[in-house]
C-alpha cells in the first residue's frame, strides 16, 4: 500500500473497510466516515487507529509526537466536470459530495430556506364601467326607438275603424271642405291652415304665434257644401314632423267643437298620435274649432294642428 508524506499509517474504515488515513483526513473518501472520531488505541502500533469512541469517552492522552500537518493540493489541479476543487486544500472532489473527503470543509454554501411571501392583496375592481355600459345602453335604445319611430311613421294619418255593429261611416271627401283660420303663420304655403287637410303627417297649421298676444281664442273653421251627418271628428294634435317639431311647438290642450247642433268640449292628449271626438250623425254645414288652453312648446309659439278628417254615417 502506498503511503504518502505526512498522511501517516493506513488503517481501514470502520464503516466500509476502504483504507484511510486518520492523520490526514478528515472523512473517509469512500463512504464519509468521520475519522476524527477514531481514536489512537496504545499499543497499538501501527495500527494505533481503527477503534471507534464510545459516546461520552474521552481519547486516551496521545503520545507525543510531531504534529503531521497536510500538505495542500497544488492548485495547477484543475477539476474534471465532474469534480469539484476544495476552497481550503484544493482536493479533488466528486462533484456529488457536500464537504470535502480531505479536510472536511463545506464544499457549497448552504442553500437559503425558502423565503415565503405574503399573498397579493386582490385590486378593488372600479366600478366606473358599470355606469358607462348602462349610458351606452341607454344611447342604444334611444337610437333604436328613434329608427323605429321614422321607419314605421305612416305618411298619412291612420284613424281608428269603426265598429262593425255600427252604421256604415264614409269619410267626407277633402273637395267639399273649405278651411279657414283667425290666425296663421306669414308662409302660408308652408304652414297654413289648409296643411290640416292635405293627408300628410310633416306638414301643419301654424297660428303664427309671434303675431298674436296669444293662442286662447283662435279659431278654425271647416265649412261643408252640404249637410254632412256628422259622424266623428279625427285630429292629429300638433306639428308631428319630427319629435322636435312636434315639442319646439304648442300643441291642443282643451278646445271646443262647435257644428249647427251646438258645441262640445274635448280635452286632448298630448301625443302624436290621431285622437277622435264622437258625434250622433245629426246633420252639420260646418265645424269650428275654439282654442282654449295648449300645451307649451320649448322654442315657438305657434299651436299647430298636423291634420283633421271629418266621417259621416250613410
Amino acid at each position: 500500500m502506498t503511503e504518502y508524506r505526512g498522511a501517516g499509517v493506513p488503517v481501514s474504515c470502520p464503516d466500509c473497510g476502504a483504507a484511510v488515513y486518520p492523520q490526514r483526513d478528515q472523512l473517509c473518501s469512500q463512504c464519509g466516515f468521520p475519522l476524527m472520531f477514531l481514536r489512537e488505541r496504545p499499543g497499538a502500533g501501527a495500527q494505533g487507529f481503527g477503534v471507534a469512541r464510545a459516546p461520552g469517552e474521552q481519547d486516551a492522552p496521545a503520545p507525543a509526537a510531531h504534529p503531521v500537518l497536510l500538505q495542500p493540493v497544488p492548485q495547477s489541479q484543475q477539476p474534471a466536470p465532474n469534480e469539484i476543487g476544495c476552497p481550503a486544500c484544493y482536493e479533488i472532489n466528486p462533484a456529488t459530495r457536500i464537504r470535502c473527503q480531505r479536510c472536511g470543509i463545506e464544499l457549497r454554501p448552504a442553500r437559503p430556506a425558502p423565503l415565503t411571501l405574503p399573498p397579493m392583496p386582490k385590486a378593488k375592481r372600479s366600478k366606473a364601467w358599470i355606469a358607462v355600459l348602462a349610458a351606452v345602453l341607454v344611447l342604444v335604445a334611444l337610437g333604436t326607438a328613434v329608427t323605429i319611430w321614422v321607419l314605421n311613421r305612416p305618411e298619412s294619418p291612420e284613424f281608428a275603424a269603426p265598429s262593425p255593429s255600427a252604421p256604415a261611416l264614409v269619410p267626407v271627401p277633402n273637395a267639399a271642405i273649405t278651411v279657414t283660420a283667425t290666425a296663421e303663420d306669414v308662409e302660408l304655403d308652408k304652414y297654413g291652415v289648409v296643411k290640416t287637410l292635405d293627408g300628410r303627417l310633416d306638414t301643419a297649421w301654424h297660428s303664427g304665434g309671434q303675431r298674436i298676444p296669444t293662442n286662447v281664442g283662435v279659431e278654425v273653421r271647416y265649412v261643408f257644401n252640404r249637410p254632412v251627418k256628422l259622424a266623428r271628428v279625427n285630429v292629429v294634435n300638433g306639428f308631428t314632423r319630427s319629435p322636435v317639431d312636434f315639442t319646439n311647438n304648442h300643441r291642443v290642450k282643451r278646445m271646443k267643437v262647435r257644428t249647427d247642433a251646438g258645441e262640445k268640449d274635448w280635452s286632448m292628449a298630448d301625443k302624436e298620435d290621431p285622437q277622435t271626438l264622437e258625434f250622433d250623425g245629426t246633420p252639420t254645414t260646418k265645424v269650428t274649432f275654439v282654442m282654449e288652453d295648449t300645451y307649451p312648446g320649448t322654442k315657438f309659439k305657434d299651436v299647430c294642428i298636423s291634420e283633421v278628417t271629418f266621417d259621416e254615417f250613410t
